[in-house]
């Protein structure tokens, strides 16, 4: 089955059309990248300017395929989210009392029967912890008997406005949304690993606007959160304190940032504001500069796994991910801010394949392929209701995604 997944971010728009093959590995056949424009902080700020932007990448993607892609999945920020632990429970069904899919997906719909805040609706429910006739600790309990089944979720509610301007957005240049997941779930979905997951990972995707955070255990989702430091600050701190304008500082902090090494010798030229005026800089200073800010974004993200209350379970520690996650050093950094005693690793899309999955495995292109991962391959588990994004049953959304394809 071959499907797209759009990426909608503030530095940059991607898109990607793959499939999963029999290893379980994503053969990536198309991808396409646009820079960002009417996208503020996860969020659409100018539906035009959005829509253009992402045609753009769209563009890129179809003349990939030779074809048009009319659906896609499509990533929403965890900071536009809200999320609740819940409990669901609801009485076997079945003549022999054999639980099937069918009253797993009661059990995670009544899960799902919580307080939405108003302007908000639910889009993924994940099982932290099946119950059978009292019995604790169950991941799947598919095939078992018994005569009451209750589950421990994770439910995660996305903001509706911000749904519909996505769905608004896509709209204008004829793609329907196939599904949303959110950010961090995705980003999971491709840099950690099966075994990770199971035994405890929080991952960490370091974007343009925000850095996103998801802690798995038991193979789910438990806990989700966004602080605002992120790749577009270190270039800020830059362009204010060396008053150069932005395009120069990013300039200078991709050709000359690290945050760790010491002692750089050198200077620098940049182009300045004012007239004919350049600014004269160490590459020390630069990575002062850096170093500052990356060690302030650590100890913020230490600080909301202790929130969390599963630091001590934790057992895979921490995957860095996204494109701030490549700058020189930061392995280094992190591994001197955390405790000694949690793993800590630098996390890029595994088990891709194809013309296009080489350069998909790269950490700034996390998002993108685990949305695409995670649509391919059912939502996880069976869920009874989809969010308003979607459009119909998945099979045949996919199937009107193959037609344009398809040689006859």
């Amino acid at each position: 089955m071959i499907a797209a997944a759009i990426d909608i971010g503030s530095n940059k728009i991607s898109v990607l059309v793959g499939e999963i093959d029999a290893g379980d590995k994503l053969n990536v056949i198309a991808l396409g990248t646009a820079p960002s424009a009417g996208v503020k902080k996860g969020s659409i700020s100018d539906l035009d300017q959005a829509a253009a932007a992402i045609k753009k990448a769209l563009s890129q993607a179809e003349e990939q395929i030779n074809g048009q892609i009319g659906s896609a999945f499509v990533s929403i920020s965890s900071r536009h989210a809200k999320s609740i632990n819940s409990h669901g429970a609801v009485s076997v069904l079945t003549r022999d009392n054999k639980i099937d899919e069918y009253e797993i997906g009661r059990a995670l719909e009544e899960a799902r029967q919580v307080g939405t805040p108003e302007g908000y609706e639910v889009i993924h429910t994940t099982p932290q912890n099946f119950i059978v006739d009292g019995q604790s600790g169950i991941q799947n309990p598919e095939g078992m008997l018994g005569y009451r089944l209750e589950v421990d979720a994770y439910v995660v509610m996305g903001l509706k406005s911000n749904i519909m301007n996505i769905q608004r957005c896509l709209e204008r240049i004829n793609v329907e949304i196939d599904g949303t997941v959110v950010a961090p779930l995705a980003a999971g979905k491709a840099v950690a690993t099966k075994e990770e997951m199971e035994v405890g990972v929080a991952v960490v995707d370091v974007g343009e606007d925000s850095t996103e955070i998801g802690i798995f255990l038991n193979n789910g989702l438990w806990y989700t959160s966004a602080i605002d430091i992120a790749g577009g600050l270190l270039t800020s701190d830059i362009a204010t304190i060396l008053k150069v304008p932005r395009d120069e500082a990013k300039r200078l902090k991709e050709k000359y940032g690290t945050v760790l090494a010491q002692n750089q010798e050198g200077e620098v030229t940049a182009k300045g504001f004012g007239a004919n005026r350049n600014v004269t800089v160490s590459k020390q200073y630069i990575t002062d500069i850096l170093r500052a800010r990356t060690e302030e974004l650590f100890e913020y993200v230490l600080r909301e796994i202790k929130r969390s209350g599963y630091d001590e379970l934790l057992t895979a520690g921490v995957v860095f991910t996204g494109g701030t996650s490549k700058i020189p050093g930061f392995l280094e950094l992190a591994q001197k801010m955390f405790p000694a005693n949690l793993p800590i690793r630098l996390g890029a899309p595994i088990r891709t394949t194809g013309e296009h999955g080489r350069k998909a495995s790269s950490p700034e292109f996390a998002r993108v392929v685990g949305t695409l991962r995670w649509g391919l391959q059912g939502h996880d588990r069976p869920e009874v209701r989809e969010s308003s994004g979607s459009s119909g049953p998945f099979w045949k959304r996919a199937r009107d995604f193959l037609k344009p394809l398809l040689p006859y």
